[in-house]
């Protein structure tokens, strides 16, 4: 009995001869395309969760850099404040040797200004000087507060400005010319005074010992019309 041989096209064609049934091929195929976006997703999962991780742990070192400095800040502040104290404890002989302001001395060019430019005073500029024990004009830092009362109704004074300037402000109004030294701080009316006369008190404390000084005068204003 001779053996048959298979020609080389053969397979091919057997293969082509054999067909899946057409539902079980659809089938086939859905379930790889499901499996197929089942593993894109879930391997996009895993993309995110380590960008997650790492946006994580670089929030944790920012937050711990944030707090290093807060903390370094904190200290030097506390250290700071130790320094003012031990400053401001002051004896009676470092007190004495202190060249510090005995006396607040208002200028004549105190009165009211015209802020705006329009008829009328808009507030008061307070022209001040703060003197030694010896009566010398000078400059020292320390917090300022001014008060403008209108009394012109007759009965309790009525304030109508209240300006306070911390001593970092007050450094930046001194004027110094050939011939006058003084602070020059202006107080813009909180509410129009009712009369042509008020009474201004100027208040200066002093930044390192915390004496305070006061001085009040009374002024005319320059009225709208």
């Amino acid at each position: 009995m001779k053996e048959r041989r298979m020609r080389p096209e053969q397979p091919l064609s057997l293969l082509h001869s054999f067909t899946f049934p057409p539902q079980r091929g659809a089938r086939r195929a859905a379930l790889v395309l499901a499996l197929g976006v089942s593993l894109f997703a879930l391997t996009g999962c895993f993309r995110s969760e380590a960008d997650l991780q790492r946006e994580n742990v670089r929030l944790r070192e920012q937050l711990a850099d944030c707090n290093d400095r807060l903390a370094a800040q904190e200290s030097m502040l506390t250290d700071l404040r130790s320094q003012l104290e031990t400053a401001r404890a002051l004896t009676d002989a470092d007190r004495a040797a202190l060249i510090a302001p005995k006396k607040l001395l208002l200028g004549r060019l105190t009165g009211g200004e015209d802020y705006d430019g329009r008829p009328g005073d808009d507030g008061v500029t307070a022209h001040f000087q703060l003197l030694d024990e010896v009566g010398d004009p000078i400059k020292v830092a320390g917090d300022v507060t001014i008060e403008l009362f209108d009394l012109s109704s007759g009965g309790a004074p009525r304030r109508i400005g209240n300006c306070r300037y911390p001593a970092a402000e007050v450094r930046k109004k001194w004027v110094s010319t050939l011939l006058t030294y003084m602070f020059a701080i202006e107080c813009p009316f909180e509410q129009p005074p009712q009369g042509s006369e008020i009474t201004v008190r100027v208040t200066f404390l002093d930044y390192l010992t915390r004496n305070s000084l006061t001085a009040q005068t009374t002024v005319r204003l320059n009225e709208a019309g």
